[in-house]
């Protein structure tokens, strides 16, 4: 893989998904607190039938549950 190929599907990666310290800056929370609201997410997408990966929610979603979109 050529290297602007990375930087330019990370950054799409980066913009789908939500991270840990994200999370923390956004709610001021810890890093505890943070790992347990995107498990507890990922166990509600799991519930749906989606495939989840630890320690990072769809950023979509993780808004919507959060009440900044609809």
């Amino acid at each position: 893989m050529n290297e602007e190929f990375k930087e330019g599907y990370q950054e799409v990666k980066d913009q789908y998904f939500i991270f840990v310290d994200e999370v923390m800056s956004m709610l001021k929370v810890s890093k505890g607190k943070a790992y347990e609201l995107m498990r507890s997410m990922n166990g509600e997408l799991k519930k749906k039938g989606y495939y989840t990966v630890a320690g990072r929610v769809p950023r979509k979603y993780f808004m919507e549950r959060c009440g900044v979109i609809k």
